[in-house]
């Protein structure tokens, strides 16, 4: 046995459309193939309607019934072997699914950002420079310890603040509010005080805002 459940705004709709009984019968007939609370369409044949009325409807009348409710605006008729062959218009749906797709298509902007191919070589060539660096301060001659102790202090203390005022996002613009003035100063101190390819990338993609820290 098939159901038909139509809303009171559906019949309210039907009514001010001054809807033919018909009309009223052939939407209902439709509605019955609606079975869930997310959607409000539904695709049966001509001859299923006809079933599901039972007798005394000719299939041409119920597709001139169609007809008048897509003119009165109460239904939109698509493709005759589309899932949306008729949409419900007035039928009230829950949102769900345009909710859940607006959360999966955050989660697809935040990995197609997070892992695309600039920011996969950009970490790569940054954990390679910051290994070159540990590997060389190891190799320096222990003549003086306190100095070489702090040489490699200021290193790693720049490469560290670098990891955190770095681009996050779509912004291309250091995040300067991560750390305070005397940590910027250190920062700024280490992208300028010896020439490598991670540094002269840094200053070429950020020199207004590095030249900035005072």
């Amino acid at each position: 046995m098939t159901f038909a459940k139509i809303s009171s705004v559906e019949i309210q709709k039907l009514y001010a459309a001054k809807a033919s009984a018909v009309e009223i019968i052939v939407y209902q007939a439709i509605s019955s193939h609606v079975h869930s609370k997310t959607r409000n369409n539904a695709f049966p044949s001509l001859r299923r309607i006809a079933e599901v009325i039972g007798g005394g409807i000719s299939i041409p009348s119920i597709s001139r019934a169609i007809t008048a409710l897509s003119k009165k605006g109460l239904i939109e008729k698509g493709k005759r072997q589309s899932k949306k062959r008729f949409i419900l218009i007035w039928r009230p749906v829950k949102k769900i699914a345009k909710k859940i797709f607006v959360d999966v298509q955050r989660v697809k902007d935040f990995v197609k950002n997070r892992y695309s191919n600039d920011a996969f070589f950009k970490r790569k060539e940054i954990n390679n420079r910051k290994k070159e660096i540990n590997e060389s301060a190891n190799r320096r001659e222990p003549t003086q310890g306190k100095e070489k102790s702090n040489f490699y202090e200021e290193i790693q203390a720049g490469h560290q603040i670098w990891f955190d005022v770095a681009p996050r996002g779509y912004s291309n613009r250091l995040v300067l509010s991560a750390r305070d003035d005397s940590d910027l100063r250190i920062f700024k101190e280490w992208v300028l005080r010896d020439d490598t390819e991670l540094k002269h990338w840094i200053l070429k993609q950020h020199k207004e805002q590095i030249e900035g820290i005072v």
